[in-house]
């Protein structure tokens, strides 16, 4: 099996020196909701105001220390990018809980910026998950419609593949 989750990078500043800079794909490792996720909470019960208004506090995520894959970002670089997130989709349907990936720079404080689309973004170019199971079947998600922040359909074999990156995965 192989799994990618795939990024359409919409607008790259042309600030990443002449060698590039690094992006990590962590795990993130607690449950969170998007419509109520803030930079202090993973679900924020009033996420309008400047208040940190949930039980637990996180700072920006609560994620897997080391990265699940990396990616060089250079100058000029622009459409789709992919990460190889294999080892965590395993992990996930062998039970491990799926909360999806936070992407950030190896080093923050290096230059460079990019915007990744989202489904609010061009349409077709949000992101997708790509995997290949035994036997060939190909999962792949385009234009995503959550409920509830998540996405889930079984995979071949009554696989659990929810929450690919808040990615829902379908035969092609």
């Amino acid at each position: 099996m192989s799994a990618r989750l795939e990024l359409y990078v919409q607008q790259n500043a042309n600030n990443w020196g002449t060698e590039g800079g690094t992006v990590d794909a962590h795990r993130i490792a607690t449950s969170w909701s998007e419509a109520a996720a803030t930079w202090n909470c993973p679900s924020d019960s009033n996420p309008s105001n400047s208040t940190a208004d949930c039980p637990v506090q996180w700072a920006g995520a609560s994620f897997e220390a080391n990265p699940t894959d990396t990616l060089l970002h250079t100058n000029g670089l622009q459409g789709w990018v992919g990460f190889d997130v294999t080892r965590d989709v395993e992990s996930f349907l062998s039970g491990t809980a799926n909360y999806g990936w936070l992407l950030k720079k190896t080093d923050e404080g290096q230059s460079g910026e990019a915007e990744y689309t989202s489904r609010e973004g061009t349409a077709s170019s949000g992101c997708v998950c790509v995997a290949i199971v035994a036997g060939g079947y190909r999962q792949r998600r385009e234009g995503l419609t959550p409920t509830n922040g998540r996405c889930g359909r079984r995979a071949a074999g009554g696989h659990d593949v929810r929450n690919l990156a808040v990615i829902d995965a379908q035969q092609r």
